[in-house]
């Protein structure tokens, strides 16, 4: 049996753009800018987050960069779909 993939930042990008889920909603750097979707890794675990006038608010905690980007994409993907972007 093959293994799955695990989803890495660059493999969440791609799937954005499968989905038509806006680049413009992420941010995978140091300062995220406001309305954006974050994602960093630090003391050993990935973080996700929105930022929006300065402030990350919703911060989740992940052991490994596929378990965030796989939360991540469902949370950018309902987002999406509630905006109307997708």
């Amino acid at each position: 049996m093959i293994a799955p993939s695990l989803m890495t930042r660059d493999d969440l990008i791609e799937q954005m753009k499968l989905e038509g889920i806006p680049l413009h909603m992420l941010s995978a750097q140091t300062s995220v800018p406001s309305g954006c979707f974050g994602i960093r890794e630090g003391n050993g675990a990935w973080e996700t987050f929105y930022a929006e006038r300065g402030l990350e608010t919703g911060l989740s905690i992940f052991s490994t960069e596929d378990a965030a980007c796989n939360a991540l994409l469902d949370e950018m993907r309902e987002y999406a779909i509630v905006s109307g972007y997708i």
